[in-house]
């Protein structure tokens, strides 16, 4: 009997553990992740995550409309004030942002303020995983299907504290910089006037596996400095401020622009800047894949192991003093341009120059490293097949120009020019070796360029101190050999192996200095000989065999013997 009382009083202790008392209110869950199709619209499911402090948003499958920009500044844990200035927004942990994938599309109609905006959200949002788009129209043609929606896709932008006491006061740079994010499979195509995605003092942030893809503006800016005054650069609810705009990487990602001069990546103000991997693409009249604007700081750029191919415009462009470049591992294809070409400072303020950050701004390039590239680039006689800036099939691009370069080195690139003679096929049969594969055009100090031949570089301007290593020089009769494989072991119309050349080392070639060849050799065996070259001669023809040394001084080789050392 006293077993079933005990159970009994127990079940009665626990009814009114789990009854609420008189008074009390229950605490709503808090769930775990907002559900966009939960709420009425976007909008406000973000809304939601804001005020619950929830740390994951889902965008499921469908189509969405952003009439107005998604405001997704201030879902991490940073405090933020509001537009007024007066009030702060919660701390909340990081937050991610995802879509299904390619299924998860939102639509860019928001005008002049961007369709996305992330200033001052710091630090920790993983976005990922959706596609945002400006409108499109099936029934235009495949150039035009692309409507305009938004001036800018995605803006990352440093919010500034507004000091409510002078509303006037300029921005400071102690406030969150829209930075420490990551984007993961995000897409953002379309017809954007300014870009599809602008940095502007948001650092650092990281890109793998993105696409940014822009048929009017550029595809990517990232850069800093003062307040832009382009189409949707401004944000409706944070003014931007000042950071050092440091750090940003992109892996693996693919960048193109269309019509307008647009660029696929535009860097200004700003250093380390990684591109590793991925595929550039430009055409419909765009300017450059990459433009470094060296007008203000720009340094520590990397570039390795990326796929350019450019029917308009260049596959790189700098101008000023751009610093501390490599370019590294790759192909760059240019049709109508040099693929890479450095100006001392931008030749105007129109088309792609117009984003200049300071027009009167101007410098040198200095310590660029380049190697492990194959250049590519096409000339077509047709004129139904050439570009707007094709130049005449007898006057070829030159792969790299550059109006003043210091401390650099350049080497191990493969250079592949082709052209369709006039009324025939397309063919890779016609090589063209009539320019130098580098020309340095104003100024140059301390470089040092491994190239085929010493005609391949043409230093012009104030040149001194620079070193050239000619890997192949007299091979095959060609001054400035079009396609450079030093590995290459069958000859072909195509492919050259120039291993019947002569390496030589150029110290000082733009000025008084010596012009090596040391290896031990039969000079007399070594086609097309010029004034300067010292050798070490085997022996070859002298009755006692002994190694010499040899300088050719114009018409012949005179010979010096080398004695023996004297014994101990």
């Amino acid at each position: 009997m006293m077993q079933y009382v005990l159970v009994a009083a127990l079940l009665l202790a626990l009814l009114f553990a789990l009854v609420p008392c008189a008074g009390q209110t229950e605490t709503p869950r808090r769930p775990h992740t907002i559900v966009v199709t939960d709420y009425p619209d976007i909008h406000a499911a973000v809304a939601a995550a804001r005020e619950l402090g929830v740390g994951r948003i889902y965008v499921p499958a469908g189509v969405y409309v952003l009439d107005k920009a998604l405001d997704l500044s201030g879902l991490s844990w940073s405090p933020l004030r509001d537009t007024a200035g007066e009030k702060l927004v919660p701390h909340f942990g990081p937050v991610i942002f995802e879509g299904a994938g390619e299924r998860t599309i939102l639509i860019a109609k928001t005008g002049d303020t961007p369709a996305i905006d992330l200033s001052g959200s710091h630090p920790g949002m993983v976005l990922r995983d959706f596609v945002l788009q400006t409108p499109f129209d099936e029934t235009k043609p495949p150039g035009e299907w692309w409507l305009p929606g938004s001036a800018v896709g995605i803006l990352l932008s440093r919010m500034s504290n507004v000091d409510s006491a002078n509303p006037n006061a300029g921005p400071t740079g102690d406030a969150p910089s829209s930075g420490d994010h990551v984007f993961s499979n995000v897409t953002v195509r379309g017809s954007y006037a300014t870009a599809a995605v602008l940095s502007w003092h948001g650092e650092v942030n990281s890109f793998d596996h993105c696409r940014f893809q822009n048929t009017t503006g550029d595809g990517f800016i990232y850069g800093g400095g003062a307040i832009p005054t382009w189409p949707g650069a401004r944000s409706p609810y944070r003014r931007a401020g000042i950071s050092s705009n440091v750090g940003v990487g992109f892996y693996y990602c693919s960048f193109s622009a269309g019509r307008d001069n647009g660029v696929g990546l535009r860097v200004s103000a700003a250093g380390d800047v990684y591109v590793i991997g991925g595929y550039f693409s430009s055409g419909n009249g765009a300017f450059a894949a990459v433009y470094l604007d060296g007008t203000v700081r720009v340094q520590n750029f990397i570039l390795r192991d990326v796929r350019m191919e450019c029917s308009h415009g260049y596959n790189l462009y700098a101008v000023g003093a751009v610093r501390d470049v490599l370019i590294e591992g790759g192909e760059c294809i240019s049709m109508n341009s040099e693929n890479i070409r450095h100006m001392e400072r931008a030749p105007d303020a129109d088309g792609a120059h117009r984003k200049v950050s300071d027009p009167q701004g101007a410098g040198y390039a200095a310590n660029w490293i380049i190697r492990g590239l194959r250049f590519s680039r096409d000339f077509e006689d047709d004129p139904a097949l050439a570009g707007s800036k094709a130049k005449p099939s007898d006057k070829g691009y030159i792969a790299m120009v550059f109006d003043g370069l210091l401390d650099s080195r350049i080497g191990n690139i493969s250079y592949y020019v082709r052209r369709s003679p006039l009324g025939q096929p397309y063919t890779t049969r016609e090589i063209v070796t009539d320019t130098p594969m580098l020309v340095v055009e104003k100024y140059s100090r301390r470089n040092t360029f491994e190239m085929p031949s010493r005609e391949a570089v043409d230093l012009r301007g104030d040149a001194r101190g620079n070193e050239i290593i000619a890997l192949a020089d007299g091979a095959a009769g060609e001054a400035v050999p079009a396609l450079w494989r030093a590995a290459e072991r069958t000859a072909s119309a195509d492919y050259k192996p120039y291993d019947d050349g002569i390496r030589r080392q150029y110290v000082g070639p733009d000025g008084p200095g010596s012009l090596l060849n040391l290896g031990l050799q039969n000079v007399l065996a070594i086609r097309e000989p010029r004034a300067g070259d010292l050798a070490l001669h085997d022996g070859t023809g002298f009755a006692d065999k002994l190694p010499r040394l040899a300088l050719f001084d114009g018409e012949r080789w005179r010979f010096l013997a080398l004695s023996e050392q004297p014994g101990p």
